[in-house]
């Protein structure tokens, strides 16, 4: 029995040791590198544009899904292995037929910006791109956008080839320019701005943590499934800012977007999405002519039109628009949308779908209050199995909203625990600053909290504040200020913050005043103490103001 379990355990190391040793690591640095090297930290290579074109890499093409032709079987990078990017410009990286059977990596070397002009994949699979800048103005001149489509990270399929899917986007920057402010008119911004991600018929594409500025289409997936939109910054679009049509069964969750042009026919909204026509030629009054789009969660968004008074070509962006349905299994939650116009969100053909303790509210920049509507299809056809719950907004209606003070909803639709008279003079009984974009709850926003219903309420709010059993009305959970007091004391002062320093560097806290069991620190809600919580509660403790930042204490 010995020798079998002695067996057994060697058997399990060799495997495990073997694996490990097959994972290698390759460097690529455009400054000193040389494709003639053999691609270690050493010797890096040059470029990935050549890594790419050079056949370095053993990946495959689709023989029959889930099936793998070999391609480049001399290639040195394999699957599991992971590829390092040193600073500078690695080129146009055209990846056509790309198809691994396990992740291969490329990531930015530690403190490292690798550059690229644009990134378009094309039946590819199991991809990670890590820590990466995309812009269409690094390179050489003449300056040129991508082609043939204008999207710096463009992900596609192939109807004979095959479909690309598990493809991750992280960490990563994107802009068509970094600087807008010498764009004054609407032609400079068309003239300007390209999309930033733009994935067509693929799935399981994620687009996690990365910073977009000055695209026309910041995110847009077109047919797919199994998508991620998570942990995103959007700032400064003129077209819409994260588009999803006919995309199911798909997740946008804790973005932050602002700031919305208007310069052409196109009508911006903060997240659009909609049901694909099953022919090339639909009758769009014909819910027969449509597949229905499912399971589309958006969850703890924060969506602001615009933010800076006096911005050129602000947009009245509509909010969350959905208007070409049916749409199926929907579930709406946790979402703050800040846009001046009619459309806070709109489903137009919803059937069990779930808008649940959002906060819808009129820019205070603008006039026009913010509603949320469940409309029947197009055809008039009406939905049904609907919830309207613990949201606060303007109003819950139709289009006679506005001329006729009696509500009117469509489509099978439960409203209750809303509060849906919204006004601007009470958003700041409501709310901690409306005019700084702050939502939080007041202490005395009694209408508010504790005033929900717990029935499919989700546990935690926009902020990730866990929700108890009396669950409060909108986006947010009233939270006292807890995490910044980290010596609980009765006020929030320097000593606060440099607690919270002490504690983010790893020393120990023994024989100090900070008190772990009252509070975490983690005033910016990201579930980790450091240098960012201090900095935040320094700002609060000498009395600045908290507006556009990522606090997220009450």
């Amino acid at each position: 029995m010995k020798k079998t379990f002695q067996f057994i355990f060697l058997t399990f190391l060799c495997f495990f040791v073997s694996h490990k040793v097959q994972a290698a690591d390759f460097y690529v640095d455009p400054m000193l590198g040389s494709m003639s090297n053999d691609g270690t930290q050493a010797h890096p290579w040059s470029t990935m544009q050549e890594v790419w074109e050079q056949g370095k890499i053993r990946t495959g093409v689709w023989s029959g899904y889930p099936n793998i032709a070999v391609k480049n079987p001399d290639g040195s990078v394999h699957t599991g292995d992971t590829i390092y990017l040193l600073s500078g410009y690695h080129g146009t990286l055209t990846m056509v037929g790309a198809v691994n059977d396990d992740w291969i990596t490329i990531k930015a070397a530690e403190g490292a910006t690798p550059e690229f002009h644009n990134i378009s994949i094309d039946h590819g699979a199991k991809w990670i791109f890590d820590g990466i800048s995309i812009s269409y103005t690094y390179g050489p001149d003449p300056i040129a956008k991508p082609s043939p489509v204008s999207a710096l990270f463009y992900v596609t399929s192939h109807n004979f080839f095959g479909r690309s899917r598990d493809i991750t986007l992280k960490n990563s920057t994107l802009f068509s320019y970094m600087d807008n402010s010498r764009w004054t008119t609407m032609q400079d911004w068309l003239d300007n701005t390209v999309s930033g991600v733009f994935t067509y018929y693929s799935e399981y594409i994620t687009i996690d943590n990365c910073n977009f500025y000055n695209t026309s289409f910041a995110i847009a997936f077109l047919g797919g499934q199994h998508e991620e939109i998570k942990n995103n910054f959007i700032n400064w679009v003129s077209g819409d800012a994260i588009r999803m049509g006919g995309t199911s069964y798909s997740k946008i969750e804790y973005n932050i977007v602002k700031n919305l042009y208007l310069v052409d026919a196109n009508h911006p909204d903060l997240i659009q999405g909609w049901a694909l026509a099953d022919s090339a030629e639909p009758d769009w009054m014909d819910y027969g002519g449509q597949s229905p789009q499912k399971g589309l969660e958006i969850r703890g968004n924060t969506l602001i039109s615009n933010d800076s008074p006096g911005q050129l070509f602000a947009a009245d962006a509509q909010g969350i628009g959905m208007y070409d349905g049916f749409y199926e299994d929907f579930i709406i939650e946790n979402n703050l949308i800040v846009s001046p116009t009619t459309h806070g969100i709109t489903l137009t053909g919803a059937i069990n779908c779930k808008i649940i303790n959002n906060t819808v509210v009129s820019n205070p920049l603008g006039n026009v209050s913010s509603p949320i509507r469940v409309l029947p299809h197009k055809n008039r056809t009406e939905g049904y199995g609907n919830i309207v719950r613990n949201n606060i907004c303007s109003a819950i209606g139709d289009h006679s909203l506005f001329t006729n003070p009696a509500e009117k909803i469509y489509g099978g639709v439960t409203a209750d625990h809303n509060i849906k008279n919204l006004t601007s003079a009470m958003s700041y009984d409501l709310f901690v600053n409306p005019g700084d974009f702050n939502y939080r709850l007041k202490s005395t926003a009694v209408s508010a909290i504790d005033a929900g219903s717990a029935d499919l309420s989700p546990t935690i709010d926009l902020n990730k504040y866990p929700r108890d059993a009396s669950p409060d009305i909108g986006a947010y959970e009233y939270a006292q200020i807890i995490r910044a007091n980290v010596d609980n004391s009765s006020s929030i002062t320097t000593s606060d913050a440099l607690l919270t320093l002490r504690k983010s560097v790893g020393l120990s806290m023994d024989g100090t005043a900070w008190q772990a069991s009252a509070t975490t620190g983690d005033v910016n809600c990201d579930s980790v103490t450091n240098s960012a919580d201090a900095l935040l509660i320094l700002r609060y403790s000498v009395g600045l103001s908290m507006g556009s930042t990522a606090w997220c204490e009450g």
